[in-house]
């Protein structure tokens, strides 16, 4: 029996699971310690799922401390659980972690942080992702200061 388990962008979108299941249900298991994860936990919960946030890092470290801080409280009062771990396998009701331990759970959502895709050097200069992954409002900052160096 496998767990059915989502992307981020999956759940997002309505797309069935790994199973064919039209939505996570149950305890749900959010995979992920960023931003991502933060707001995913948040989306889950206001379904009336039961949320446990596995996290292998520190929680919102790549957004700002103020948005972090509303975040990470946002959660405590959804009632999202928190467990430190990083996951190493997937068994049909639970999920292993490295320190052996187990985190009950029926469904799962990958909310991994985003990794920036660096292309080879061809010269010019890199900006956006290409530098580090955000947002778009980070993209347009890294265009114009880019530019702005340039001349």
């Amino acid at each position: 029996v496998l767990m059915p388990s989502w992307t981020l962008a999956g759940s997002c979108s309505g797309e069935s699971g790994t199973t064919g299941t039209a939505s996570p249900k149950g305890t749900v298991g959010v995979i992920g310690a960023g931003q991502r994860a933060l707001t995913t936990a948040l989306r889950v919960a206001a379904d009336a799922q039961s949320v446990v946030l596995i996290a292998d890092g520190r929680l919102g470290a790549d957004t700002s401390g103020l948005a972090r801080r509303a975040l990470i409280d946002r959660c405590d009062l959804a009632g999202v659980d928190r467990v430190a771990g990083t996951v190493t396998a997937i068994r049909a009701s639970s999920l292993v972690l490295a320190d052996g331990s187990e985190v009950a759970c029926d469904s799962i959502v990958l909310a991994e942080p985003l990794h920036a895709v660096v292309p080879p050097k061809l010269g010019g200069v890199r900006i956006g992702d290409a530098l580090v992954p955000g947002d778009i409002a980070a993209a347009i900052a890294s265009g114009r200061q880019a530019a702005e160096a340039l001349g």
